[in-house]
């Protein structure tokens, strides 16, 4: 989501469905060089190769790798290998690979702005295109959000009566909802897992968090449970703790996060 604010949040759920139920699966992948995000629902025999396709085609360019193509240009590329992988299965109609969906967000280096773009297949032309996020109002705040997979209108719902009751401008509401669908779906839903976090900052970084639902739970990273010996350098979320303000923190250090009102962020001014 993005508006006012200067980072944009990624967040999926991490399970895999094939006839069988696997909630461990990394459904949100961080492009290293450029530093945005791609994450995807649907098939994951057509995702995970589409995207790490993409990955090794950013490392062996080096206007993509340094990061000194726009966003745009790079989103170009990766429909085109999309495209390209989707015409090399033997048998599109068994594979059914035009049910996958992917989002793509990040900064763009030339000017700053956020770009994101959702990339579905279009019927029409039996090809996958990029498709603009929809819009969302909260307060002053106008964000944009892509949303990928089942659950659309649970969300949405969801999301505007938790915006509306507590009378905000958009924070980590989206999270929020996501997270309670996510953990009320049965052994047979197609969603589940722990919820995944990945936040893409404007200086063009991006930084995951390890999740957990309460404080008392084990965290997991990128939908896998740490070992119990594991240790995570990477800021841990507590998804029940979020309206409480004591939400966050840092393995690495003894401060906790508080939650600030949005209204008190410091936001992007433009002239």
């Amino acid at each position: 989501t993005w508006g006012m604010y200067d980072e944009i949040i990624f967040a999926s759920d991490s399970r895999l469905s094939a006839g069988y139920r696997w909630d461990c699966a990394q459904k949100i992948f961080p492009i290293d060089g450029p530093n945005f995000c791609i994450s995807f629902a649907g098939s994951a025999d057509f995702a995970f190769p589409c995207i790490f396709q993409f990955q090794c085609m950013v490392k062996n360019y080096p206007k993509f790798s340094t990061g000194a193509a726009p966003i745009s240009l790079m989103v170009k590329d990766f429909i085109t290998i999309v495209n390209q992988l989707l015409g090399l299965v033997d048998d599109r109609i068994l594979a059914q690979f035009n049910s996958t969906t992917f989002l793509v967000a990040g900064y763009d280096f030339s000017n700053g702005e956020m770009y994101g773009k959702e990339i579905k297949y279009n019927k029409t032309s039996r090809k996958y295109e990029k498709f603009d996020f929809g819009g969302f109002r909260s307060g002053a705040a106008k964000a944009a959000i892509g949303f990928a997979g089942e659950g659309y209108q649970d969300f949405f719902s969801g999301l505007g009566k938790l915006v509306a009751k507590r009378k905000t401008e958009l924070n980590y509401e989206p999270l929020e909802v996501l997270a309670e669908i996510i953990y009320k779906q049965g052994k047979g839903s197609t969603i589940g897992g722990s919820p995944q976090l990945v936040k893409v900052y404007r200086h063009r970084n991006y930084l995951p968090y390890a999740v957990k639902k309460n404080k008392e739970e084990g965290a997991a990273l990128f939908g896998r449970p740490l070992l119990d010996y594991e240790k995570t350098i990477y800021p841990i979320i507590s998804i029940n703790d979020i309206p409480s303000g004591q939400y966050l923190t840092y393995p690495m250090s003894k401060n906790n996060k508080v939650r600030s009102q949005p209204g008190s962020l410091v936001r992007n001014k433009k002239k």
